[in-house]
């Protein structure tokens, strides 16, 4: 899987779910409801399963996401594993 380019914060994504954040240099993931971002965790599995965990949540995080659509066969809770799996393997620096 293909990870985009890091958006500002001015830029807002257009799909409901869980993307990688960074908050002034503090890296994690959040999940955009479509309207706001929950607050920053440290694994994507924590920002999913806090995703109604929004009050006092920064609204300026720059983001990014998947480039491409996950494999439409796995369930929920499979592709969020195996994301989380692609999202926190080790890669070589200026890889993505």
């Amino acid at each position: 899987m293909k990870l985009t380019e890091w958006y500002p914060a001015s830029i807002k994504p257009v799909r409901e779910g869980v993307y990688e954040t960074n908050m002034s240099g503090r890296q994690g993931y959040s999940y955009w409801t479509g309207r706001q971002w929950s607050n920053q965790s440290k694994h994507a599995v924590y920002a999913e399963r806090h995703k109604t965990w929004l009050s006092g949540a920064s609204q300026k995080k720059n983001w990014r996401g998947l480039a491409e659509p996950p494999p439409a066969a796995l369930s929920g809770e499979e592709e969020v594993t195996r994301l989380v799996r692609w999202l926190t393997a080790p890669r070589a620096k200026g890889t993505k």
